[in-house]
């Protein structure tokens, strides 16, 4: 499944299996890093990788960002072909968040000649005749990493109000000949001016 590489333990498959494949270009001590402590569990942490590319010091980190950034760009673009999102696709987590300079090509990594894009846009716009449509598709980053407890708390709200106004219809009180929606979409999951950043 996607999530096999599009997540943090993609990231370190990744990596497991370029280490296999080019076992000269193994940086040993970022190796050690990876694998964790020779006493105890291993630990197999995907953040020595990035830490590693973001440094600069070892090659199959970087390679393994790479890949990941286009495997993610990939699958993005498969959304959006999905559901269209002119409006924007929005995407978010949090090892998104920590991947962001690379996603976001702040970090230079393999670029084409050229083409000023991250592997993640090429990825994402890679999708031959189809490609103009999505063109059409802005791209942002999320970069709060608590969507999930955000996306609680609003509909914890929502439910809320919708009790509220069932309520107040019962008891005939003020308010019962509003529609039950109302209001409702006044509760937002994030600011787009502090959380969301535009990719393209």
């Amino acid at each position: 499944s996607v999530e096999r590489i599009v997540s943090g333990r993609g990231l370190s498959n990744i990596y497991e299996f370029l280490a296999w494949k080019f076992p000269e270009q193994v940086n040993q001590e970022v190796q050690r890093r990876f694998v964790g402590p020779v006493e105890g569990p291993r630990t197999f942490d995907p953040a020595v990788i990035t830490k590693a590319a973001q440094k600069g010091e070892c090659e199959l980190s970087r390679r393994a960002v790479e890949m990941w950034c286009g495997a993610y760009g990939s699958e993005a673009g498969v959304v959006a072909l999905k559901y269209m999102p002119y409006g924007g696709l929005y995407i978010t987590g949090g090892v998104t968040n920590k991947m962001r300079d690379f996603i976001t090509g702040k970090k230079l990594l393999n670029k084409k000649p050229n083409s000023g894009m991250s592997p993640f846009m090429e990825s994402f716009l890679d999708k031959g005749r189809v490609t103009p449509m999505l063109m059409r598709v802005p791209v942002f980053l999320v970069r709060g990493e608590d969507m999930g407890e955000r996306g609680v708390m609003i509909k914890a709200q929502r439910q809320f109000l919708l009790m509220e106004r069932k309520r107040a219809s019962a008891f005939g009180e003020a308010g019962a000949g509003l529609s039950p929606a109302a209001n409702l979409t006044k509760v937002a999951i994030f600011d787009p001016n502090d959380d969301v950043m535009e990719i393209a």
